[in-house]
């Protein structure tokens, strides 16, 4: 089995906590999220930075996922693939 690994770039919100004028609202932030791709779906994508070595048989199990759902996905880059 080939584990894709990827550079994902999406939009997070961003917030201010103090009073502030309209001119100085702040932006979105573009955010690139480097791992392992573990799914792709119409509704986003699911990116992991582990992937567990002596799961059970017959099972992959993976952790510090990150969802990044569709509608703020700009882009999935693969850099790579990893035999496993």
């Amino acid at each position: 089995m080939k584990t894709r690994i990827v550079e994902v770039t999406w939009l997070d919100a961003a917030t201010q906590h103090d009073e502030i004028s309209i001119e100085k609202l702040p932006s979105p932030s573009t955010v690139r999220t480097f791992g392992i791709l573990v799914k792709r779906t119409e509704e986003g994508v699911w990116v992991a930075s582990e992937r567990l070595t002596d799961p059970p048989k017959d099972s992959v199990t993976y952790r510090c996922t990150t969802v990044i759902p569709a509608g703020i996905l700009q882009k999935v880059k693969t850099l790579g693939y990893e035999d496993v």
